[in-house]
């Protein structure tokens, strides 16, 4: 809420200083962009961190809030030690997707203390293309403004 009452006084502000539209929609355009590539970043970080973890089997244990977070993630308990996934978990699918009683496959990475699920891996290959194709979108926005203004 705050952000879009900061939007509003910044389209206000430009306009009453003389700014054409355009330019306060390449403005939010570039804003957007900007967020979109460090999307892009933190998922390509994340994907790094699934690459070179171990792969190995383990027990879904529970959902309970994270130790340095406020959002709860799910517990794996691989070889009687129990590691928490890096991503937050599923709240609206959760009786679907998470099963004690079945055995499955993670990537521990015991240098950070966690674990990728397949719901973070798949997480993070629709966050990389969500966050390609934003900013993919914005330069091409760009290019036509600029081409269109040149």
């Amino acid at each position: 809420m705050e952000a879009l009452a900061v939007a509003v006084i910044v389209i206000v502000l430009a306009l009453c200083l003389g700014f054409q539209p355009i330019y306060i929609l390449l403005l939010f355009a570039f804003v957007l962009g900007l967020m979109a590539f460090a999307a892009l970043c933190l998922f390509l970080y994340t994907l790094c961190g699934i690459a070179r973890a171990q792969v190995t089997d383990a027990f879904f244990v529970k959902i309970d809030k994270a130790t340095k977070g406020r959002l709860s993630v799910a517990y794996y308990n691989v070889s009687d030690r129990t590691y928490p996934s890096v991503l937050p978990s599923e709240k609206l699918f959760k009786s679907k997707m998470y099963h004690t009683e079945k055995q499955c496959r993670v990537r521990l990475n015991r240098k950070r203390n966690c674990v990728y699920d397949k719901y973070a891996f798949a997480t993070c290959i629709i966050g990389l293309l969500a966050s390609v194709v934003i900013t993919g979108a914005v330069i091409f926005l760009a290019y036509q403004v600029n081409s269109v203004q040149g």
